[in-house]
């Protein structure tokens, strides 16, 4: 059983010994991903910019799993859809409206590969539509994506992300 009062010594080494373990755990991320990206020809600017969203992103993937699982399905789904919303307006259109708000000029964004990337997102959104669509038809509609749909979900995400990064690299390697 745990203890209800710990000792504030038992209290400050748990919180030494987790910062160390953070720390050593982030040192070896940060090496790994600059190996990573040295020996793929990639800016270290986009492999930190991946890793910290892949990072960020654990956090709402722990607490889907863990809803989903409890058999809330909405709240797992609705948790999923409005992080990812936050992200795009918290990590790329505020500070594009700052930057404009602040310097009163215009910013050139490049967006070479956004058709690849609005395709794949959008396949994704319409096998996730489609699946709960066909989970909540039928003799008996079931109200929860079982198993099986996890899976396949899970197997088109895999499959769309795979397919527009390939796209994108075969393009680059291309020109």
């Amino acid at each position: 059983n745990p203890n209800p009062n710990p000792k504030l010594a038992t209290i400050l080494y748990v919180f030494v010994v987790s910062v160390v373990i953070v720390f050593a755990l982030s040192e070896a991320i940060m090496l790994l991903t600059q190996d990573l990206s040295e020996s793929l020809s990639i800016p270290k600017e986009i492999s930190g910019i991946l890793l910290l969203a892949a990072g960020a992103q654990v956090p709402d993937t722990v607490e889907s799993y863990a809803m989903a699982k409890c058999g809330q399905a909405n709240g797992a789904l609705s948790n999923a859809f409005s992080s990812q919303i936050l992200n795009l307006v918290g990590g790329i259109a505020l500070p594009y409206f700052i930057f404009t708000l602040v310097t009163n000029q215009q910013l050139d964004v490049q967006l070479k590969h956004s058709a690849t990337m609005g395709m794949a997102l959008g396949f994704v959104m319409l096998s996730l539509a489609a699946t709960v669509a066909c989970s909540s038809c039928g003799p008996t509609p079931a109200k929860t994506l079982g198993k099986a749909q996890g899976w396949v979900l899970l197997g088109i995400y895999v499959a769309a992300t795979v397919g527009c990064v390939g796209k994108i690299l075969f393009d680059e390697l291309g020109s």
